[in-house]
């Protein structure tokens, strides 16, 4: 849907702010479920969880529009699931999102073990490191969105941000002191707001107006079912024993080259594929 409303030149501020959005919301439920918890009890939460749920699918179902301004001629074809795997660029597209996801992925539970586990850090350093990647979500996502869309090779700014994931993945192996920490989680959500929205974007611009659905059907199914993978991969990589961190962070990062790369040489060879406005010109 914000593919639809917003202009192609726009496409990464627009999904920029959703993420913005949703990293406030993330941010904020947490405080909110735990005074609810301790002040009214869990019941207590899972009713205000529920009623809150019941008013967003009310405001939805009355104030949301139909956003989709393709083609509704009687007898026209509708698109096919399997449509965008026959496109060749963008199964090589996705090919590349799903070793980008691979990497993103071990955000999660492989680092809070290695942190935790590995490293053995303080519970309150823990907290400050994460929540600083919610802090600079908000703060630097939109400037970042706006600074790509000014250089709108979307390609090359995703190949740029698969580095920094892998730099900072690199710096947290590295790192052996707070400040330390800190910064590697700087570079790495540094990386995280240049890729989160720009691969949404070239996902829409891909699918175009009439296969926009379509082409974000495939770009979900393969990302969530490496997603699902990330965290196993991750885990049994950090668990192998004392090469256990090198392993791990050490093969994300060669992941991370290797994708990137991928990425500059689809932007070579799809060449203006896109129209006038392709983001890989």
């Amino acid at each position: 849907m914000i593919g639809d409303i917003t202009p192609t030149h726009l496409a990464v501020t627009g999904f920029g702010v959703q993420r913005v959005f949703m990293n406030l919301g993330f941010a904020i439920s947490p405080a909110v479920g735990g005074f609810l918890a301790t002040s009214a009890g869990l019941p207590a939460l899972f009713l205000f969880a529920a009623i809150t749920s019941l008013i967003e699918g009310v405001i939805l179902l009355v104030l949301l529009r139909e956003t989709f301004r393709g083609s509704r001629r009687t007898g026209a074809t509708p698109t096919r699931l399997s449509e965008p795997f026959r496109d060749r660029p963008f199964v090589w597209l996705l090919v590349g999102l799903a070793g980008l996801a691979l990497v993103m992925n071990q955000f999660g539970t492989p680092l809070a073990l290695f942190l935790g586990s590995v490293r053995s850090i303080p519970l309150t350093e823990f907290g400050l490191i994460y929540s600083l990647n919610g802090v600079l979500v908000v703060l630097l996502q939109l400037p970042v969105s706006r600074l790509i869309e000014r250089s709108p090779r979307y390609l090359s700014w995703l190949s740029g941000g698969t580095l920094a994931y892998g730099a900072g993945f690199l710096l947290f192996y590295a790192a052996g002191t707070f400040p330390l920490y800190l910064l590697a989680m700087g570079v790495l959500t540094l990386g995280e707001d240049v890729v989160s929205p720009t691969q949404q974007a070239l996902v829409a611009t891909f699918g175009g107006r009439e296969r926009r659905g379509s082409y974000f059907g495939g770009y979900n199914a393969v990302t969530n079912a490496t997603r699902a993978i990330g965290p196993v991969v991750g885990t049994l990589l950090l668990g192998i024993g004392p090469l256990g961190p090198a392993f791990l962070w050490g093969g994300m990062a060669a992941v991370s080259v290797a994708v990137a790369l991928g990425f500059v040489l689809l932007r070579v060879r799809t060449g203006r594929r896109l129209g006038p406005r392709d983001p890989t010109a």
